[in-house]
This record gives structure tokens, sequence and C-alpha cells, in this order.
């Protein structure tokens, strides 16, 4: 199981230039990617997943998130894939 999305990062990028700290807005399309749970690790209260996102140019972001399992809601990994499309950064992302 996996997800696909087009994905778009933004964020604030802090360089240094000679010893000067300064802030910049970016943005950057990184297309379609393949979203991934890598790993599931958790208890009955908290289960951490760690996701990839990879597009065909083969840059990779990492990403993670912590979610409430259900019990009864079958495996952690299968519930991960549920969670991440409750996100507003994986809306609309498709099974595949």
């Amino acid at each position: 199981m996996a997800l696909k999305k087009q994905i778009v990062v933004s964020g604030i990028a802090e360089i240094s230039i000679d010893g000067l700290l300064t802030s910049e807005q970016y943005e950057k399309d990184l297309g379609e990617c393949y979203i991934k749970v890598e790993t599931v690790n958790g208890s009955k209260k908290t289960v951490l997943a760690n996701v990839t996102m990879t597009n065909k140019e083969g840059i990779v972001r990492n990403y993670s998130c912590a979610f409430e399992p259900n019990m009864n809601g079958g495996n952690f990994i299968a519930q991960a894939y549920f969670y991440l499309k409750t996100l507003p950064e994986f809306a609309n992302a498709i099974d595949c």
C-alpha cells in the first residue's frame, strides 16, 4: 500500500551570509510523489509513523506523524495511511 499526490513544500529557510542570519520564505513543487509508510512504532496510546515521499527525480522528503490507534481497527500501517489522508498536506491523496 502507498499513496500518490502532487506535493508542494514551503517554509522558512534560515541562511547565514557572512555571519549574518537571514530568513527567506520558500516554496518548492516536488511534483507527483509516492508516499510510503516506512515504519510504525508505538503503544496502545500513541503510534509514530515514519513516512517517505519520493518524486520521479528521486528527491526524498521524510515526514513523521503521531496518532492514537484503534486497537480494533486492523494493523497500524493501514491505520497510518488512513490517518495521513486526514491531514491537510495529504488531502486528496490516492491509494496506489
